[in-house]
């Protein structure tokens, strides 16, 4: 039998979210196999408890629990699911919001029996756009892969990791990943609005031999409570903060895994550009968010020096392209 944890993190606040989630969880399509599915919620202190939504679920071969912990972002409460999942074969994640199409195990699986390690898919991330449309890299990573059947690759660590520093390949609710050959990765905790799934996919991708994907769209982005998201409005106040941590992301993907000058140059660019983001913000929002500017001048000090005595310089250039109405402003 072939065991399979379905880790949800969960903090929402509005009723029905996790439940259209879990619907989808048990309209998986596993005719044929013989697997046991095991879906741990990781309440992270929501406002809507999670029992609320779990009447009427009833499926042999699937079971649920529920993980409570003291709120402490997506990341711990990922890595609290991770460390319940003893005796998974493969470890799935699904944001609460997040919906599954009943191939997506099937076909995750599939791969991974093909000697994958991690697996992952494309998604609907808006009503017009899907996850890798957004990527200027999806053709590059078809033309390295070898087909195994209908929109289904095989690729191995060495192509496809230069693909992955240059950008996120995966959202985190089409990722499935081989756990008992990699038990004790974890997420990065201090990155707590982003990036933090997008160093555990590069830690697993450093310590596996092959991945698997699929093309087709096996997965669809939800509306329910997202810090990232709800963090991309210039007037949120969280803006300033995400671009702090999406800095933090990109200089540890510099240090811990470019290999080449044109990875570590490509890199870079990006800490740059975020940089100068920072900088136009802590000028756009000086009045707005004295707090959130406070914060994340305090870590720059702190934990950041060089970006810290670049602020002047990138203020000043930030200025001159908002007064030549091109401000390039980094999503993160």
């Amino acid at each position: 039998m072939t065991r399979i944890s379905v880790i949800i993190p969960y903090y929402q606040r509005e009723q029905g979210i996790l439940r259209r989630a879990l619907d989808t969880v048990y309209a998986q399509d596993l005719s044929g196999r013989d697997v046991q599915v095991d879906i741990l919620i990781v309440d992270d202190e929501s406002p809507s408890p999670p029992e609320l939504e779990l009447d009427g679920l009833n499926r042999d071969g699937f079971s649920i629990r529920v993980l409570r912990r003291p709120n402490g972002g997506p990341a711990q409460a990922r890595n609290t699911g991770l460390d319940a999942a003893t005796g998974a074969d493969y470890v799935a994640f699904l944001d609460s919001d997040d919906l599954w199409r009943p191939a997506h195990l099937a076909t995750g699986l599939s791969l991974l029996e093909k000697g994958a390690q991690i697996y992952f898919c494309d998604s609907l991330y808006s009503e017009t756009e899907t996850w890798f449309s957004g990527l200027d890299c999806i053709d590059r990573l078809v033309a390295a892969s070898d087909l195994q059947g209908d929109a289904l690759y095989l690729i191995s660590k060495k192509k496809i990791l230069p693909l992955f520093i240059e950008s996120c390949l995966a959202h985190t609710s089409t990722v499935i990943f081989d756990y008992a050959a990699i038990p004790d990765v974890r997420f990065d905790a201090s990155q707590l609005t982003a990036g933090e799934d997008y160093l555990f996919w590069l830690c697993v991708l450093q310590q596996t031999d092959m991945a698997a994907y699929s093309t087709h769209i096996l997965s669809d982005r939800g509306r329910g409570i997202d810090l990232y998201r709800s963090a991309l409005d210039w007037n949120n106040p969280e803006c300033v903060k995400r671009l702090y941590y999406a800095l933090r992301l990109h200089q540890k993907i510099k240090h811990q895994y470019c290999e080449t000058q044109e990875q570590k140059r490509h890199v870079g660019e990006k800490i740059t550009l975020l940089r100068r983001g920072i900088a136009y913000l802590f000028m756009r929002n000086f009045l707005r968010h004295p707090r959130s500017n406070a914060w994340v001048l305090s870590r720059l000090v702190i934990h950041d020096f060089p970006s810290f005595l670049l602020l002047p310089a990138n203020m000043l250039i930030t200025a001159r392209q908002k007064l030549a109405g091109k401000v390039d402003f980094p999503i993160g």
